[in-house]
């Protein structure tokens, strides 16, 4: 789990150093510059608490997030007792770790693609696009392109069942389409959109696409919608403006111009459950 965790973190920005025992991040001079810091409560050596109390002692604003694959009562309570901003349970998304990271040390993070996280089963994939469609176990379908720094993508297969942390697609038109627009359903526009900011998609952009789709799904409170194309895919899309959703109605036909969705961590179920900690 400590590669991925670093993975994911430098993908969303961070700098980050890893270590897989208290003393070596001690050790390190660099500790010192440390903006934050995960760590395992079941550390080599010392503890992850004892690694917190000693930061308490130089460091008393320094914020620490504990994971843990051992959940106990007592575990738990000395967690919530010990001050540390979070006790997240392996295995947990990494969109979750994210938002506490965010919360604690971006005060006013900058908008963007939401990022979210799914477990579902790999119904498609394209090794040399590095484009993958899941389905989640209600029926939701999502497709989207794995970041270049995503290791290991060889490995996943056909019916894997994968966790996967990803930007949803941004909207930038939704509407009723033309004549011509719907004699053209899908265009594959010349315009590549912006990725998110430290990531790397193939290219170094994300297409962006033109579709005349049905609304097969509304979710105000997300500002999301779920489109089914003129292929049968259907792509879940960010709306920057909620007014926009609401005039929209299911099994209305519209013309939606979004980017692709890009996934930043992607791995198989039950592969997030080794031991080590990270600082930012």
């Amino acid at each position: 789990m400590c590669q991925a965790l670093s993975c994911l973190l430098c993908v969303a920005g961070y700098d980050v150093r890893t270590y897989f025992s208290a003393e070596s991040f001690f050790n390190d001079p660099a500790h010192e510059r440390a903006n934050f810091v995960v760590a395992d409560i079941q550390l080599r050596g010392m503890s992850g608490f004892d690694l917190q109390q000693r930061l308490r002692q130089e460091r008393p604003a320094l914020p620490v997030a504990f994971i843990t694959a051992h959940d106990e009562a007592e575990t738990a309570a000395q967690a919530g007792a010990s001050g540390c901003v979070a006790y997240l349970r392996k295995p947990f998304p990494g969109s979750a770790l994210l938002e506490v990271i965010r919360s604690a040390i971006d005060p006013e993070p900058g908008r963007g693609a939401p990022l979210v996280t799914v477990t579902a089963t790999v119904q498609a994939i394209d090794q040399e696009k590095r484009e993958v469609t899941l389905k989640g176990p209600l029926g939701n379908v999502v497709t989207f392109v794995v970041d270049e720094r995503v290791r290991r993508l060889n490995e996943v297969k056909i019916g894997d069942e994968v966790t996967a942390d990803y930007y949803v697609s941004l909207a930038g038109e939704l509407s009723a389409p033309t004549e011509q627009e719907k004699k053209n359903p899908l265009t594959v526009l010349d315009a590549a959109a912006r990725a998110p900011q430290n990531t790397s998609p193939a290219g170094g952009k994300l297409r962006a696409f033109k579709v005349v789709a049905s609304v097969v799904g509304l979710d105000l409170p997300t500002q999301s919608v779920t489109l089914q194309g003129p292929l049968g895919n259907y792509d879940t899309i960010h709306a920057a403006s909620v007014d926009n959703l609401k005039k929209l109605r299911l099994g209305d036909t519209i013309v939606g111009t979004y980017t692709q969705a890009l996934a930043i961590s992607l791995q198989k179920t039950g592969a997030r459950n080794e031991e080590g900690m990270n600082s930012n």
